[in-house]
């Protein structure tokens, strides 16, 4: 997408902002900074949305930019170095040879480099007396969204898959690009591609070798290795060489298959000297298509065994290390399992001895509380016992001197009269 297209369809460029956007609102810091911001804001999405559109990080600057940014009615945007000059001061974008004078280095000599930058380096400027300066600037943003990119397509489950050659990088971008916006992205190693590799480096998110041309990416949430081996040079120098057999292979067999259809032209047209040609050349070519298929199935055998024997030693080291902690834990677990089974033994002995102790104090306080009850209960029984046997032998004499009992009379009793009768039946009706 052209940058021109980029402003079309920005919200902030309607025909009545343009004449601000393209003066030179240098002047506006002072007297109207929320306009002078705005304008800023509007040129940062400009540049930011064409650097995501083209799936790049790195914008170049310069007279050709100015051009491609000219409006029919307002000329050229007179400004665009403030904006830069923005963008870098408040570090959303780097100047691309500070990016990789300052990302190359180790983070100590970053920081020193920085405090140097800030205590002598007069302030950095985008123009000079003949405009905007030629100069190619790293969107910050952009270039930690291509890393992790990288991370994501690069990193792998084996160890060979781990490891790629610059150009191996280039075509898995380039192939993802393809796939997601439909454009053919340049093949070669850009820019773009240096300040990925280089800021993925430097923030560990992969190990990048720029003399060898090497990657090496473990993977999205585990840790890099820290250089590239001998080993990975060997893997990257086998996997270059399947490549260029696997091309190797696909031009022999474009050649076989143009060599018979040769062959049948030249026969139906009569000639069989060329189609014999034709038909030996195919020959040739097949021939040689054998021992290309022959050396790729080494190479591919080569390239599983180092997988093989990758997993192989990272299992054996897994298991070494988890058979280390089991025994120290099991050791350590050993010990406390025997000291909490004596602490519970001593626990629970103390626990029956408190509970006989104190079965044998309720014992003694129940027993001397039946006891007594049981006293009461013979005194009451031999009490009514003695008191029975005096009333019935007549032997208390004091009791017999106190009974007052009515005389028997001596008379025969005379039957009542009549009279006697109905008186005392109506005393009872009464």
């Amino acid at each position: 997408m052209q940058i021109r297209k980029v402003i079309s369809e920005n919200s902030h460029f309607t025909e009545s902002r343009k004449q601000s956007l393209y003066s030179n609102f240098r002047r506006l810091e002072e007297t109207n900074y929320e306009g002078y911001y705005a304008n800023i804001v509007a040129w940062r999405e400009v540049f930011d949305t064409y650097l995501y559109n083209e799936n790049k990080c790195v914008i170049k600057a310069g007279p050709d930019l100015v051009k491609q940014l000219a409006d029919p009615k307002n000329g050229f945007p007179l400004s665009l170095d403030c904006v830069i000059e923005y963008l870098v001061a408040n570090q959303l974008y780097m100047p691309y040879s500070e990016f990789v004078n300052s990302f190359s280095n180790s983070r100590t000599k970053r920081l020193i480099h920085g405090l140097y930058t800030l205590s002598l380096k007069p302030r950095f400027k985008a123009s000079d007396k003949n405009g905007l300066r030629s100069e190619s600037y790293v969107c910050l943003a952009a270039v930690q969204a291509k890393a992790e990119l990288l991370v994501e397509l690069l990193g792998g489950a084996t160890l060979t898959s781990q490891v790629h050659s610059v150009s191996e990088c280039v075509e898995l971008v380039n192939k993802y690009i393809h796939a997601n916006s439909g454009c053919n992205p340049s093949s070669a190693f850009t820019r773009d591609m240096e300040c990925s590799l280089i800021y993925g480096n430097y923030y560990n998110m992969f190990a990048y070798d720029a003399a060898a041309g090497i990657v090496k990416c473990v993977g999205i949430g585990k840790y890099r290795a820290t250089s590239i081996s001998e080993t990975d040079r060997t893997i990257v120098s086998i996997k270059n060489q399947i490549n260029l057999l696997n091309k190797r292979e696909e031009k022999l067999t474009e050649n076989a298959d143009t060599m018979e259809q040769d062959a049948r032209k030249f026969l139906l047209q009569g000639s069989k000297s060329r189609a014999r040609v034709c038909l030996q050349k195919k020959s040739i070519h097949e021939k040689a298509l054998l021992k290309v298929s022959a050396q790729l199935q080494q190479l591919e055998l080569i390239i599983h065994s180092i997988d093989s024997s990758s997993d192989n030693s990272h299992t054996i080291a897994a298991i070494k290390s988890g058979s280390a902690v089991l025994q120290k834990l099991n050791s350590s677990q050993l010990d406390e399992a025997d000291k909490i089974m004596d602490d519970l033994q001593d626990a629970l002995a103390d626990a029956n001895d408190i509970n006989t102790r104190l079965s044998e104090l309720q014992l003694d306080v129940n027993d001397e509380h039946e006891l007594d009850d049981e006293l009461l209960i013979m005194e009451k029984e031999y009490t009514a016992r003695n008191l029975s046997n005096k009333v019935e032998d007549g032997t208390d004499d004091g009791n017999k001197e106190n009974l007052n009992l009515p005389d028997v009379p001596k008379s025969t009793p005379e039957k009542g009269t009549s009279e006697n009768k109905s008186e005392e039946n109506q005393i009872l009706n009464a």
